[in-house]
């Protein structure tokens, strides 16, 4: 939904397609910055865990911080699913 043409799509490319055009989007939110609100939560996501095994990043993580962004992410997609989140009509 957000880059739908990147055939190697990323959370880190749906950050910045999401930050450089925040116009495009809209949240059923009445909340004032609710698009950066939301990115926030996808980076959140994107920072939060060891991924693609940096050395530079602890391998250790809490069950609580795990939990934690497995329910984030998995708020984020069930908003874009239903369409929470979504491109403006521009």
């Amino acid at each position: 939904m957000v880059t739908p043409n990147d055939q190697l799509p990323t959370l880190g490319k749906m950050i910045a397609a999401m930050r450089d055009a925040p116009h495009k989007w809209r949240t059923d939110s009445n909340a004032t910055d609710d698009i950066s609100a939301v990115i926030a939560m996808m980076e959140l996501v994107w920072k939060g865990y060891r991924r693609h095994g940096d050395p530079e990043q602890s391998a250790e993580t809490t069950a609580q911080a795990a939990q934690m962004h497995a329910q984030t992410a998995a708020l984020l997609v069930h908003w874009f699913q239903s369409e929470h989140i979504r491109r403006t009509a521009a």
